[in-house]
């Protein structure tokens, strides 16, 4: 891979080339290495092996790694230096980067620092004349002639002290000059051993190189302590990317939750910071690290080595406005359902402070809120509305409570229960409906176990419609099941009258081979037969001669043979064809049969649980109920004539004569 130019590379990597077609793409290219990278992109682009759209992303992939390459070095020597924070690098590493793909020219990191603020002119000089001097990151000072034709370099940090032999060096110089030397300099510390020295001295290698005579102790930075979050913190975005591609400003992120005993977060500790010695046997000071202390709060708990947080409970995680690391196992909302919040879809109990406005979405188990207007709930469980709902389309598998509901949809699997009204609304629940200290005004209600209200209905509003004793679920269900046992039927019905036309064909086309078979049998009967005539004429030689007349008739007779075998081949094929679709089709009828067995036995189930849980086809009115309004029970239906008070309303059996053995009638008593 090293041989190949970095857009090669890239192009190899993401597998828009082979390495073959990159290895012919390279003998095509006759560029110096200067130019190599733009014949090979301009013979990539002509030949259609890669899009342009995807070379300039190469291009200007490239560029970054090029980039980075020089100024990832000026970074970490100002890291060293403590000049600027891993932070700093990366945000304008990633700043670089940004203009590169925006097809402008890279600012220099060093520039970009000095606008921002962080280092000054001077500062990156420094590290400039660093990446000169010394590779690894220490800046050497200017060497000064000392005596004995030596020359001494200071390290700018002063931890490090070289010695140079010039030409002018003295072989009479002995370990006491160095010594002297070292000490008339102020060297004091870390000077290396008498025997190195001495090797110093006498050795020729170090007279082309040069020899450390002293090294201080290095400061050790220290790391501040950290704590990493094993959720996310802040998931809050702008916006989720509908099916359509548009940005749903509703969708806000996917809820974090937890479960129990599952790591949310882990201090990694702090490394400390270690003091280092000078030449001069002065201390080199560095910036102590800082330690952070792990909060935590409710449903949250240590680790026993103290260093990891684990969740005590299942439920949402999040961090307080003290820090504390905490675990709720209701997902509570101060204020809204809006487009600060986004939809909230969370697998367990939802607490809402606020309103879950207009066309935001709730899903969850047990669900509370203040109110609803114009939004929509999906509960497993229960849903508490303290005040009320107004235009709401709500699914419950619980109970449902409201203060009042308004102009709304509400599907409940328990009991519906209102404080004040139920106005312009559909209900259907497979529990009662009740609204015992207020009204139901112009509502559609179908209530398996009945409805009981103070007041039904006003002088100026629309009748109300009330079914009482019904589980639509179940019958919806049984429609939907009638459906679909009357569609499979209608497939059914299709692939027996396809099969019956396929068998009545192929019995046809066995009649065509039976023929074939007869005619064909007939003629090479009597093939056989002019043979053996023929060979009856010959004489005693073996030579005869056939007349043109048995010739002619022999050769048609062939003939004939062949179109009678192909006539016979063919419809054997077609019969085998036939019999294989009719198979075919006999095996689908049979699975057709038991999907609409399958329908009819949960059709007779349906019909059984409805049988064995039957509803309540009663309802009370404490108050006023108003003329009018229409009342059906299971089997009857009856609108009020005149307005009644304090009344039940129940289904009953007609027994009047001539109603019938299973009449029906809704009965309304004082």
């Amino acid at each position: 891979m090293d041989k190949y130019p970095l857009i090669g590379k890239f192009a190899l990597q993401n597998k828009f080339i082979t390495k073959g077609e990159l290895d012919k793409a390279l003998s095509a290219c006759s560029g110096d290495e200067n130019s190599l990278d733009e014949e090979l992109t301009n013979y990539l682009v002509y030949n259609k092996l890669v899009s342009s759209k995807n070379i300039e992303k190469f291009v200007a992939s490239a560029k970054i790694l090029e980039v980075r390459k020089s100024e990832l070095n000026f970074g970490k020597i100002a890291i060293k230096k403590g000049l600027i924070s891993k932070n700093n690098l990366e945000f304008m590493l990633e700043e670089q980067e940004n203009d590169i793909l925006n097809n402008k020219e890279p600012r220099l990191l060093g520039d970009m620092l000095i606008e921002a603020g962080i280092i000054t002119d001077n500062q990156r000089e420094l590290v400039v004349e660093v990446q000169k001097n010394d590779e690894n990151g220490h800046l050497l000072l200017e060497p000064v002639f000392v005596s004995k034709g030596l020359k001494l370099q200071m390290a700018a940090d002063f931890l490090s002290a070289f010695l140079i032999k010039t030409e002018k060096f003295s072989k009479s110089c002995t370990l006491n000059d160095i010594k002297d030397i070292l000490l008339d300099k102020g060297i004091i510390f870390g000077v290396v051993t008498d025997e190195m020295i001495v090797s110093f001295l006498k050795s020729q290698i170090f007279e082309k190189k040069t020899f450390r005579v002293a090294r201080g102790i290095k400061p050790v930075q220290g790391e501040d302590a950290k704590i990493d979050y094993f959720f996310n913190t802040k998931y809050l975005k702008a916006g989720g990317v509908a099916t359509d591609g548009q940005i749903d400003f509703k969708d806000r992120g996917k809820i974090p939750q937890v479960e129990k005993e599952m790591v949310l977060a882990k201090k990694i500790p702090m490394v400390e910071a270690l003091a280092g010695k000078n030449l001069y046997g002065e201390a080199v000071i560095v910036k102590p690290a800082t330690d952070v202390k792990i909060k935590i709060g409710k449903g949250a708990k240590l680790s026993a080595n103290g260093l990891q947080v684990l969740a005590a409970v299942n439920g949402h995680p999040k961090i307080s406005s003290s820090r504390e690391i905490c675990v709720d196992e209701e997902y509570i909302i101060k204020g809204n359902v809006d487009y600060e919040t986004g939809h909230i879809d969370y697998d367990g109990d939802i607490s809402i402070k606020g309103c879950i406005k207009s066309g935001f979405k709730v899903k969850g188990h047990n669900i509370k809120a203040l109110e609803i207007d114009d939004g929509t709930i999906d509960a497993q469980g229960d849903v508490n509305i303290s005040d009320g709902i107004i235009k709401g389309e709500i699914y419950v598998q619980g109970n449902l409570s409201a203060k009042y509901i308004h102009n709304s949809h509400i599907t409940c699997m328990g009991d519906v229960a209102s404080e004040k009204e139920i106005i312009d609304a559909t209900i259907e629940n497979r529990g009662k409906c009740s609204v015992v200290n207020g009204k139901i005004i112009s509502s559609k209600i179908i209530s398996k176990m009945g409805v009981f209200a103070k007041d039904i209905g006003t002088e100026k509003g629309k009748p109300s419609a009330i079914r009482v004793g019904h589980d639509i679920f179940v019958e919806k269900d049984l429609a939907k099941n009638q459906i679909g046992i009357d569609a499979f039927n209608k497939v059914l019905d299709s692939m027996v009258v396809k099969q019956t036309k396929k068998e009545e064909k192929n019995k046809k086309i066995q009649k065509e081979v039976s023929e074939y078979s007869d005619a064909l049998d007939n003629s090479q009967m009597l093939q056989q037969k002019i043979i053996a005539k023929m060979d009856s004429l010959k004489d005693d030689s073996g030579k005869i001669e056939y007349p043109e007349a048995i010739k002619e008739k022999l050769t048609l007779l062939q003939e004939e043979i062949k179109q009678e075998q192909e006539k016979l081949d063919l419809a054997f094929k077609i019969n085998q064809g036939l019999e294989r679709e009719i198979k075919e089709l006999d095996q689908k009828i049979g699975q057709q049969k038991l999907k609409i067995k399958n329908l009819e036995f949960e059709r007779e189930s349906l019909i059984k649980w409805l049988s064995k849980n039957s509803g309540k086809a009663v309802m009370i009115v404490n108050g006023v109920i108003m003329a009018k309004t229409v009342i059906y029970g299971k089997h009857s239906k009856k609108v009020l004539e005149e307005e009644s008070k304090n009344v039940t309303v129940k289904e009953v059996r007609d027994t009047k004569p001539g109603a019938g053995p299973g009449a029906y009638k809704i009965e309304t008593t004082s």
